[in-house]
């Protein structure tokens, strides 16, 4: 039971600053996390004002910015040799559009000065400035470690960090120009004058006893491409739990130097996925569209187009787990078993369409969710 400097017993959730720091870009920033505690989630947000400046052309962002062009990767760590998390933010980005129906704090604004934070109350992806002015920005992502996208068994992957040896938060950072959608080609320049910040806070649930052996939620991701429409299969994650597959599918558009069609995110580039096991039993047989609307469905989206895009555009998420009770979301215990000896091999079938609107190479994303289980565990529960 945890008790704070006056004695009183805290019962409820406490958070904690974990880091803040100024934003480097092209470059790794590691956290050190605190091993006190047991974890159900940070937050993660970057904030500031750039100054933009360009002599030509018509800079557009990427559909994707601002905090998901500017954090390449989240990685995090457990005792030097357990990755837990190593994924692009726009995935966890989405992961709380599955898991509250919601998209996370987005704003940006432009204007001759900086906004402050705290002022900005435009929903939106990163804005260029007009030549010479400033864009301020404010985006937080949730790294989750309770399994939101779980009904029941939604706790049992807390993460404990008590008596690790060592627990880590690195951020692979991009370059300014990152920003820019593909293949646009506006010379911009871009000055932060030391205001671009990232501030890491914890969520911690207190009260647990020591030793419960939670299990590990697993994220991490895998890109493959394809230069001509057809189906092509890919060996993926194998050895533990698979709670679920998150598809990220763009165009090979090369895209133009006024707009942000270069590499779009696309409905259109995949057309079926197959997921397979040991080469020939196939556990799930979908379309991509199809993915997209049980989605919309399942977990009661509303994400209406505007200028022929929506929130859902170029991402569906494949749910192996079963709702036993009819619930929105399903029971950990039910996530597919992929170890040895039963399974030796796991491929995803990716069957790129012949009829769509988009320009190869297209390229597919996928974000594994997977449960790994305490040593000595063998029970699905």
């Amino acid at each position: 039971m945890a008790i704070n400097n006056r004695g009183v017993t805290v019962t409820s959730d406490i958070s904690r600053q974990l880091d803040q720091f100024q934003f480097t870009p092209s470059s790794f920033s590691t956290s050190k996390v605190f091993r006190d505690t047991v974890y159900k989630h940070f937050l993660l947000e970057i904030y500031g004002a750039l100054q933009v400046t360009y002599a030509s052309g018509t800079p557009v962002s990427d559909d994707t910015s601002t905090l998901s062009r500017l954090i390449n990767f989240i990685k995090v760590e457990a005792g030097g040799d357990v990755t837990l998390k190593n994924v692009n933010p726009w995935f966890l980005h989405m992961q709380s559009v599955f898991a509250t129906g919601q998209f996370n704090k987005r704003l940006c604004d432009t204007g001759a000065a900086a906004i402050d934070p705290d002022d900005l109350t435009a929903d939106a992806k990163f804005l260029y400035p007009t030549t010479t002015e400033f864009s301020s920005f404010a985006e937080a992502i949730l790294i989750s470690f309770e399994n939101v996208l779980a009904g029941e068994g939604r706790p049992r992957t807390w993460w404990d960090t008590r008596g690790l040896p060592s627990a880590n938060l690195q951020l692979t950072t991009a370059a300014y120009s990152n920003l820019l959608a593909f293949g646009n080609t506006a010379p911009a320049t871009y000055a932060d004058n030391d205001s671009v910040f990232v501030k890491i806070t914890t969520i911690e649930t207190q009260n647990v006893p020591q030793n419960l052996g939670f299990q590990t939620w697993k994220q991490t991701q895998k890109t493959v491409s394809a230069s001509a429409a057809g189906e092509r299969r890919e060996e993926i994650v194998r050895g533990n739990f698979l709670q679920g597959i998150m598809f990220q599918v763009r165009n090979g558009s090369a895209g133009t130097a006024t707009t942000d069609l270069g590499k779009a995110l696309s409905n259109s580039a995949l057309k079926g996925i197959q997921l397979i096991i040991n080469g020939t039993q196939t556990l799930q047989t979908t379309s991509f569209q199809d993915l997209q609307n049980k989605n919309r469905n399942r977990y009661g989206l509303n994400v209406p187009y505007v200028n022929d895009k929506s929130i859902l555009t170029g991402i569906a998420y494949m749910d192996l787990l079963n709702p036993l009770g009819g619930e929105k979301y399903g029971s950990l215990s039910t996530a597919q078993d992929l170890r040895a000896p039963m399974v030796d091999m796991v491929e995803v079938s990716l069957d790129f369409n012949s009829n769509g609107t988009y320009a190869v190479p297209a390229t597919v994303t996928m974000m594994f969710n997977e449960i790994i289980k305490p040593a000595g565990s063998n029970s699905k529960s």
